[in-house]
């Protein structure tokens, strides 16, 4: 029996599947949706009711076993026609591809589309392209320089140029999280994803190790589909005091973390982040006071940051113990006042 609330269209399952792939771990409305699926005949719907059985039992009763085992059957079955034959690594819930993290080859150049084009995919929400080639690259994080934020790409831009089009022509449009971490695109390729059309629905943007620098990151703001983004993954950038500047027109209404690791912002691009318009609502900022030196952490301790984040940054400006390589720090803004801005 469905509820009232889920009527009409969202019983017929269409707005339930896009409630899911926003809000995946919402168990009251798989539930829901498992309903659904029985009533067309889909073996989903049993598997769901089962694992959300067993989810509630106990390990010492009896009829977990029982109800395990069921659940295995299922499994075994089906699981290969519920794949679609899609390529990379799966991750899976209640039955259904909800993930996936492949290289672009040309073996998933040809089985990715179709995937993606399938009733399969229907509840696919996160994308993550490890890579272009047949050819592992022979990045190391070891030899990442922090101290420049540069590290010497060893991918083929010629190979990876050409995929990264591809990848950008598919239908994303089921989409929310999307991530190109590790694939060290760089600037060119920034300017490719930036002018992208169909990424309007991602709302989670993973692009670590990329070396997008400056020029990079200016194009990145720039692009129509990030005022939609929630979680931005920038760490390992080339973003330094200049490329920070950036920060300071950047219109990102809906942003909720920002990882900004790794990356030489030192006290200038700190300063610059601390005017961000889009600070005050974050609930997450990942960045540590050696990327931005001891005015830097000054300049965050008195912005406008959620409580929170105003405590971890007030508590990193009093520590008096140099972090390596810190040495003794001189505060340009010494004698001011503000740094213990109240919340």
């Amino acid at each position: 029996m469905l509820p009232a609330h889920w009527s009409g269209t969202l019983a017929r399952g269409m707005d339930l599947e896009a409630h899911l792939r926003h809000h995946p771990d919402d168990e009251k409305t798989w539930a829901v949706y498992g309903d659904v699926l029985e009533s067309k005949g889909d073996v989903r719907g049993e598997l769901i009711r089962l694992e959300q059985l067993a989810s509630g039992q106990s390990e010492t009763d009896a009829k977990r076993e029982k109800t395990l085992k069921s659940i295995a059957a299922l499994v075994t079955k089906h699981k290969k026609t519920w794949s679609g034959d899609a390529p990379g690594e799966l991750r899976w819930k209640h039955g259904f591809v909800v993930g996936l993290a492949t290289r672009w080859t040309e073996e998933s150049a040809e089985s990715l589309p179709r995937f993606l084009a399938s009733d399969h995919a229907r509840l696919l929400h996160t994308l993550a392209i490890t890579g272009f080639g047949e050819q592992e690259d022979a990045f190391d994080e070891e030899e990442f320089d922090e101290e420049s934020g540069v590290a010497i790409s060893t991918v083929d831009a010629a190979i990876s140029h050409p995929a990264l089009k591809a990848v950008l022509a598919l239908d994303l449009s089921r989409v929310i999280t999307l991530s190109f971490a590790y694939c060290q695109m760089g600037e060119a390729g920034i300017e490719l994803l930036a002018a992208a059309p169909a990424l309007g629905g991602v709302e989670q943007l993973d692009l670590r190790y990329n070396f997008i620098g400056a020029k990079g990151l200016a194009r990145l703001l720039d692009a129509k589909f990030l005022p939609s983004m929630r979680v931005l993954h920038l760490q390992a950038n080339a973003i330094d005091a200049k490329a920070a500047k950036a920060f300071t027109s950047a219109v990102l209404p809906k942003l909720e973390a920002l990882d900004l690791r790794q990356n030489p912002l030192e006290p200038a691009g700190a300063k610059a982040l601390a005017t961000a318009p889009f600070l005050s609502q974050l609930k997450r900022l990942d960045l540590a006071r050696h990327d931005v030196g001891a005015a830097g952490a000054k300049a965050l301790a008195a912005a406008p940051l959620a409580p929170s984040l105003k405590t971890y940054w007030r508590a990193l400006h009093a520590d008096p113990t140099p972090w390596p390589g810190e040495g003794e720090v001189e505060d340009d803004d010494e004698g001011d006042e503000g740094d213990q801005a109240e919340d």
